[in-house]
């Protein structure tokens, strides 16, 4: 027999004449527009399609009960308010492989001397970090060296020359993570060579040593359309293993879909609206943009977005009042934060996607969620079945 609770889902189901489809509330449903799959959620619980129903843009709706609206939601978690981080020093749970990688990274920070001691030689381990964490005010400007050990750059063969093109960040001995608008272009052609370990590739007395590495395979993301800036990431797998040093490792994965006051967005883009690249990587400090500011700077007219910005997705950052931002050349390299809890590592939140102008103030740019590609990008770099490899280990002090 059907519950009380179904029986009025549908009675409201019938009674809507706007109604896409007819499920229960907490039922997997399908949005319309652009084929992601949600769940069936009170409008109320779903901010984004609450304000998309209130400006007359089109949602797709799971029927009314108990005379409440009820629509297909990407994201429910996305609408609660937005919380501050903070540290756990109790809790201990499953611990995803990309969290246990980023703890085996992290060892690549410690070198190893001789130190001789009478006829014998002892096996000294120092921790070598090049960069210190500070706080989040600085404007643009250069990055040092080792600074930022995971950006990677990425080349293209155009008339038989490598040209640097977008960044990306290495996340694991083999794999680099970017745009997947990055994957190739109709001026360049596909990505063939990636470069690491690099700060100012104008020259070789940066007192870094970049190495190049040819690009195996170039893999999109899930329902990435090379047209639209949806799913706008992608993995490149090396052709060769990557040797950890304190200047030349990954990045973590977020482990949480938190959200975040500011950011830290690197790459060797233009450093001014229609400005020349930057042959010196750039670093710059961005703030969080409210969904209702992003939604207003990207709707559904734009051409790279054409159903609007996707809440569940994508995430707004820039600055309302200053010139910084992420600009041409960057896309495809990380928006990352200190990784509170694990020394000398960067967890990375974002994907520089694409902006409507450059360093604007109150124009954000937009920015691919990574944290909704978990489960892509573990299968795909460490071949993960994720039902079965989880393991309980403490995660104290990590986020």
């Amino acid at each position: 027999m059907l519950s009380n609770q179904l029986k009025l889902l549908m009675i409201g189901c019938l009674l809507a004449s706007s109604v896409v489809t007819c499920q229960d509330l907490g039922e997997d449903c399908v949005v319309k527009s652009n084929n992601r799959k949600g769940v069936c959620s009170y409008i109320t619980d779903c901010k984004h399609v609450e304000y998309e129903f209130y400006h007359g843009f089109p949602f797709t709706s799971c029927g009314t009960l108990n005379g409440r609206k009820v629509v297909c939601c990407i994201n429910p978690k996305s609408n609660q308010p937005k919380p501050t981080e903070r540290t756990s020093t109790t809790t201990s749970g499953p611990l995803r492989v990309h969290k246990k990688k980023c703890l085996e990274y992290q060892s690549a920070i410690i070198e190893s001397s001789k130190f001789s001691v009478g006829f014998e030689q002892e096996d000294i381990k120092t921790q070598n970090c090049l960069h210190k964490q500070v706080p989040l005010i600085v404007g643009g400007d250069n990055a040092t060296a080792g600074e930022f050990p995971h950006m990677a750059l990425l080349g293209y063969i155009i008339e038989k020359q490598v040209q640097w093109k977008c960044g990306g960040s290495l996340i694991s001995e083999k794999f680099v993570l970017t745009a997947g608008h990055c994957l190739e272009s109709f001026d360049f052609g596909n990505v063939t060579v990636v470069r690491l370990g690099e700060l100012d590739y104008s020259t070789d007395l940066d007192k870094v040593r970049p190495e190049d590495i040819n690009v195996l395979r170039r893999i999109p993301g899930p329902g990435y359309l090379g047209d639209l800036r949806y799913n706008d990431i992608a993995l490149i797998e090396l052709e060769r293993i990557v040797k950890f040093t304190p200047s030349l490792r990954p990045a973590c994965l977020p482990p949480i879909d938190g959200n975040y006051e500011k950011f830290i967005a690197t790459g060797w883009g233009v450093t001014s609206f229609l400005g020349k690249d930057s042959t010196i990587l750039q670093k710059v400090v961005l703030d969080w943009f409210s969904y209702d500011k992003c939604f207003k700077s990207y709707n559904t007219g734009t051409k790279e977005l054409n159903q609007g910005i996707d809440s569940a997705t994508q995430f707004c950052a820039g600055s309302e009042k200053e010139e910084k931002d992420a600009c041409q050349g960057d896309s495809g390299g990380p928006m990352q934060i200190y990784y509170e809890g694990l020394y000398c590592m960067y967890k990375l939140i974002g994907v520089t996607s694409f902006g409507q102008s450059c360093a604007t103030p109150g124009v954000p740019g937009v920015y691919t969620n990574i944290y909704y590609y978990l489960d892509w990008i573990e299968q795909t770099v460490w071949n993960v079945d994720l039902k079965g490899t989880e393991e309980l280990l403490d995660v104290r002090n990590l986020k």
